[in-house]
């Protein structure tokens, strides 16, 4: 449970970090799909080898922080919608990376794919997005039956040390966000 709601507080910090334009009715229904898709991945079964590479780990969550960095200081998020997620996802990316590990951030590859087409204008009509969400749904239903739920052994214990790097990096990427310094 603590892993759940951790990805889950990365996630709205990713969103609400990198300031982006208003998005289509449909649009959001593909990323609530997407949300709803990861948090299945994350709660399941999974038969992989018990890794713990922290010194990988660290590495690939600065490239995150950095490529965020970079897009929120090259491109106006404000009005470009690609640019705004891109940064989103990057910026979530190295946050999950650094507390949860890659083992446990590969499991959420799959929810990229709705995330990615909610980009796609001519997928943003309500209809689709209503379609994508109920396919998101379902598919995450299939994972839950399937695999069935995942057990505390599959987790790694979460230090609190863990979130002090990622909390002084949301906040630096807040300040790049907000133009405090560029």
């Amino acid at each position: 449970m603590p892993h759940l709601l951790i990805l889950t507080m990365i996630a709205l910090i990713a969103i609400l970090l990198v300031p982006g334009p208003a998005i289509t009715a449909g649009a959001r229904m593909w990323r609530i799909g997407a949300v709803i898709l990861a948090l299945a991945l994350v709660m399941t079964r999974r038969k992989q080898p018990r890794i713990d590479d922290r010194d990988l780990d660290r590495i690939l969550a600065v490239g995150g922080f950095v490529t965020a960095a970079w897009i929120i200081t090259h491109w106006d998020t404000a009005t470009h919608q690609a640019a705004a997620v891109l940064a989103a996802a990057s910026a979530g990316l190295g946050l999950a990376l650094w507390v949860v590990g890659t083992r446990e951030t590969s499991w959420l590859a799959p929810a990229i794919a709705p995330l990615g087409l909610s980009l796609v204008p001519s997928l943003g009509s309500v209809m689709l997005g209503m379609v994508a969400l109920a396919l998101c749904a379902l598919a995450a239903l299939v994972l839950i039956v399937a695999n069935g739920p995942a057990p505390r052994r599959q987790f790694q214990r979460i230090v609190p040390a863990r979130l002090v790097v990622p909390a002084l990096a949301a906040i630096a990427l807040a300040a790049v966000a907000r133009g405090w310094f560029a």
